[in-house]
């Protein structure tokens, strides 16, 4: 399997774990794997009594042969569970972060 095709599949491996392990509620959970684009999120979407709730748990890109993670309202450590899979941390970009500052830590900067 080539790298592009790795990345594509660790990352639906991952979204797909994360989302079975969602408890059960009122609101669902969606994954949207768009290949064409390299693009993969997982969305919480439904109602909360009367309040319509629609949020990006986690939001992938892979951009230029580098894994983007745009979007991460959880607590977790993805790299760990990219690591488990084989990617390193320089192969990953902490999109939601200022370029700025990603020179600073153990992902890659772009």
């Amino acid at each position: 399997m080539d790298r592009l095709e790795h990345y594509r599949e660790s990352i639906k491996k991952f979204l797909k774990q994360y989302a079975e392990e969602i408890p059960n509620s009122e609101i669902g959970v969606q994954l949207v794997f768009d290949r064409e684009n390299d693009r993969y999120l997982l969305l919480d979407i439904g109602w909360q009594k009367s309040r319509r709730v629609h949020d990006c748990i986690f939001h992938f890109d892979i951009i230029d042969g580098k894994i983007w993670l745009q979007e991460n309202n959880t607590d977790l450590e993805i790299d760990e569970y990219l690591e488990e899979m084989g990617i390193s941390p320089k192969e990953i970009v902490v999109g939601f972060h200022p370029p700025y500052v990603r020179k600073y830590s153990d992902y890659a900067v772009s």
